[in-house]
């Protein structure tokens, strides 16, 4: 992934007057979280009833008596595999962050990103709000000198690449979907990564004349504005970088693999459960899961989780029972992990840090 600086780095290093080591040596300061007000508060409780509501219609049939005989027909040997699966995609997702971060010099630890990125998946889970990118770039900026600007910018690029994927996913999935399914995915999913799609490419391409246009006319500024010079020159350099390609083709290949290490999980697990069902049933099972979790609406988003996850086995006839099992099952491979592995490592990274002071 190392490569040379591009031509585009230099010249707005020069510009700016500054080196590109001088940009992103620049301390970060930690993002606090909003505080919650009483709309905030009464919104939340909308929300999490929302998921209760969705998780009695996902669990009002089922028969309880039955339901341990049917997770304990799990196969062992298929299930330690989807475990592995889920590991496998999140170690994917760790190292796309660390090459989206990489751009301006020097390359953060692969602990350190690890560490953000778990302790923000498991506030993700946890919350009953999206406060997780938030403490992803608060523990980020705690253990490195990535600015606050270029990790937020890397954060937003990892959205609308997964957005791409989502869309790319539905477009794959649609011709062979029964009509009955098709009308679940809304329509506003691929104007949504059109319009991604379509910014990404005008970020790309104008950047470097808005950017020369911009900072001709705040030379020579001084003082508290000063500040609003290092954030532009970073967010010019964090939009170029993804130009150049030693940062966009990983970029894209880490995407990739990390959302078929995704759909793997769905495909191993139909194994382990004794599902004959294959590869787009998989992929639906991702699809619709990934759009019932897009707004956060309780911790662990097991509403919306498990509705969306039968939802999406309905079309191929699998008994409800059986179903539901799948699901549970599923959430637990996929939510343990992060939650686990963000606590264990900001336990270790923490005494490590104390023991080293």
């Amino acid at each position: 992934m190392a490569a040379g600086p591009s031509a585009d780095r230099p010249a707005l290093a020069a510009r700016s007057g500054r080196s590109t080591r001088g940009i992103q040596r620049q301390p970060a300061a930690m993002p606090r979280p909003r505080p919650f007000g009483r709309r905030a508060r009464i919104w939340a409780v909308l929300k999490a009833l929302a998921g209760m509501a969705l998780l009695f219609l996902s669990v009002r049939s089922l028969d309880w008596r039955s339901l341990p005989g049917s997770l304990a027909a799990a196969r062992p040997g298929w299930l330690t595999l989807a475990l592995l699966t889920v590991l496998l995609g999140i170690a994917l997702r760790v190292l796309r962050w660390r090459v989206l971060l990489a751009h301006a010099g020097a390359v953060p630890a692969l602990s350190a990103v690890s560490e953000a990125y778990l302790a923000g998946q498991a506030a993700n889970i946890l919350m009953p709000f999206r406060g997780g990118e938030v403490i992803r770039l608060g523990v980020l900026a705690a253990q490195t000198r990535i600015s606050l600007t270029s990790g937020t910018l890397s954060v937003l690029t990892e959205k609308a690449l997964d957005m791409l994927a989502l869309a790319g996913l539905t477009l794959m999935l649609l011709p062979s979907l029964p009509a009955s399914v098709t009308r679940i995915v809304p329509g506003w999913l691929l104007l949504a990564a059109g319009t991604t799609a379509g910014l990404l490419a005008v970020g790309l391409l104008a950047t470097p004349t808005l950017y020369r246009w911009i900072r001709s006319r705040m030379a020579g500024v001084s003082g508290a504005r000063q500040g609003l010079v290092r954030v532009l020159d970073e967010g010019a350099l964090a939009i170029l970088a993804l130009r150049r390609p030693d940062v966009a083709v990983p970029a894209v290949g880490l995407t990739l693999c990390a959302w078929g290490a995704m759909i793997a999980t769905n495909a191993v697990l139909f194994k382990a459960m004794g599902l004959p069902l294959g590869a787009e049933a998989a992929g639906l099972v991702m699809l619709l899961v990934m759009i019932g979790l897009l707004p956060a609406v309780m911790p662990g988003n097991i509403g919306p989780f498990y509705f969306f996850a039968r939802l999406a086995l309905e079309p191929f006839h699998v008994d409800p029972q059986l179903a539901i099992a799948y699901v549970i099952v599923l959430h637990l491979i996929v939510t343990l992990p992060p939650v686990l592995g963000g606590g264990l490592l900001l336990i270790v990274g923490r005494r490590g840090r104390v023991s080293s002071s």
